[in-house]
């Protein structure tokens, strides 16, 4: 397996970034998912889609964020 360029390596958000990125998604996702889940009275479906999605969010700020 060949190593990626300097300028694809260059395109990738650092994992610091990625990791904050990823707590912030997350940490609003599951806030979003316990409103949703107390409002439909389904807190275990809404945390944990709230979960995924804020992960989901977190690595596309990452991405933005880089370039």
């Amino acid at each position: 397996m060949s190593q990626p360029s300097d300028d694809q390596r260059n395109k990738r958000p650092s994992n610091e970034a990625v990791g904050r990125n990823m707590a912030l998604g997350v940490a609003i996702g599951i806030a979003v998912g316990a409103a949703m889940g107390a409002i439909t009275n389904n807190m275990g479906l809404w945390m944990g889609m709230g979960a995924g999605m804020g992960a989901a969010i977190g690595a596309s700020i990452a991405a933005a964020r880089k370039g």
